[in-house]
């Protein structure tokens, strides 16, 4: 089970390989990703960080299918795939599900509906990583019993390695479920061609520049000028 994840997010996008699927007018865009050596190099080390940080039990799968919600009340659901991993790999790949949706809005939706769930998408990301980076301040001053790990400061530190993994992996999410096995409906249920393949390479071209700019991104309010500019 380790091994499908390795190789379906850190492997197979980047090479020929009979898993991957996209439409032939994508054919271009699939090879530029498996000529990017800068790029391949950084998927490279986000592999060898989900390969050697055991931080967490990871699910590993999370995505909006994978997710209950009732009312003050969450369940998560699916967790064959549960691993010990970087704390940031469940988190970006459940971004990257919520960037999936925002680039195939142009696609699904009339115009001023779109821009309106694009604002309320990135408006989820920002969500997402609060209510994480605030439940982890709770947890950290509630449970730290080591003095130098409970130094001032140190959990802002070690949540700005965290959210750099999560956009990483958020990049890889978004190319492999737009060039890879397993692709979710948002940008491929579009009827129009032209549009469905803009949008394809929109999530393509947004998850390439997360993985290369992830490095150099420090705060939630940073990813979203990075998605709004991008965009």
């Amino acid at each position: 089970m380790c091994r499908i994840t390795e190789d379906l997010f850190f492997t197979d996008p980047y090479r020929v390989h009979e898993r991957n699927a996209y439409e032939p007018e994508l054919a271009q865009d699939a090879a530029a990703l498996r000529d990017d050596r800068e790029l391949k190099l950084r998927v490279a080390a986000l592999k060898h960080r989900f390969l050697t940080k055991a931080e967490a039990l990871l699910h590993r799968d999370i995505h909006s299918g994978s997710l209950f919600v009732a009312r003050a009340r969450l369940k998560v659901i699916d967790a064959e795939f549960n691993y010990y991993g970087p704390v940031g790999f469940d988190i970006g790949t459940a971004i990257g599900n919520l960037l999936l949706n925002y680039c195939g809005l142009p696609g699904l939706l009339a115009l001023r509906e779109a821009a309106a769930g694009r604002e309320q998408r990135l408006l989820d990301v920002q969500e997402v990583w609060q209510a994480f980076s605030e439940g982890f301040h709770a947890l950290a001053a509630e449970k730290s019993r080591d003095l130098t790990l409970a130094e001032p400061g140190y959990v802002q530190l070690f949540l700005r390695e965290v959210l750099q993994d999560a956009i990483g992996y958020c990049g890889t999410e978004l190319i492999r479920r737009t060039v890879g096995m397993a692709h979710v409906s948002d940008p491929d249920g579009i009827q129009d061609a032209d549009m469905r393949h803009a949008c394809q390479r929109q999530a393509l071209a947004l998850g390439k520049m997360l993985i290369l700019a992830a490095p150099h991104i420090t705060d939630a309010a940073a990813l979203d000028a990075r998605i709004r500019q991008h965009a």
